[in-house]
């Protein structure tokens, strides 16, 4: 099996690409990872402990990847104040190295959480570290890199759609909704209104927005290839 990574700043951050992660796992084609580099510990502040809020945001993250068929890897950054660390990316660069990536899905690096612009910063570095450099420029071609949107993001025009129907839809809001020390139920329909918009450019009911860092190529197949409106 080829390995698919999704690289996400905090758990629940995962919500904006759930419907693309179901569709590529029913390929039966991948194995799917997902990294957090924060535990989302000061999610709750004045309503719980870092320490309390970093154990319910993280058994709310393994409920919804085990949904996947996976479970949560957890990177060194602090919730609000990620500085993409050596650590952490040398920590994601031997995850690449023992499972290569066919494709990496991580955060649009334009926006307005400084956690989420660090998030795209530690999946590049740690791409970079893995197939080493000479004077800064990687030795190794690099895998297909896909960029999401969420509510948050900056100067996005996405030119990848991956569309949902509506019992799709459905299912991801069920999903949503399982973070519930985020207020799930409210994620997911936020994340309905959103998904709603991106639809109405391919005339779609819904549809998940990503950006594509490569330009498409015939030559190569995309893991998208099926799913997704280029």
């Amino acid at each position: 099996m080829e390995h698919i990574y999704f690289v996400n700043a905090h758990p629940d951050d995962l919500l904006a690409v759930i419907g693309t992660a179901l569709k590529l796992k029913a390929t039966g084609k991948y194995e799917l990872h997902v990294i957090d580099v924060s535990h989302g510990e000061n999610g709750l502040t004045g309503i719980a402990s870092p320490e309390e809020c970093s154990k319910l945001r993280e058994a709310e993250e393994s409920e919804v990847c085990a949904i996947l068929g996976t479970a949560p890897t957890w990177l060194y950054e602090r919730d609000g104040s990620a500085f993409a660390s050596e650590k952490s990316c040398r920590a994601l660069a031997a995850m690449y190295a023992a499972a290569p990536p066919r494709a990496i899905f991580t955060q649009w690096p334009l926006d307005r959480h400084l956690d989420h612009m660090m998030c795209a910063s530690i999946a590049l570095n740690a791409l970079r570290l893995a197939s080493g450099n000479s004077r800064g420029v990687m030795k190794q071609g690099w895998p297909e890199v896909f960029f999401y949107h969420c509510r948050n993001s900056m100067a996005c025009d996405p030119g990848c759609l991956v569309p949902l129907t509506e019992a799709e839809m459905a299912e991801k809001c069920s999903i949503i909704s399982l973070y519930r020390c985020q207020q799930g139920p409210r994620l997911a329909e936020d994340e309905k209104i959103r998904n709603a918009h991106f639809g109405t450019r391919a005339r779609l009911p819904y549809a998940e927005a990503l950006t594509r860092l490569q330009p498409l190529s015939p030559e190569v197949r995309s893991v998208l290839d099926g799913i997704a409106w280029f």
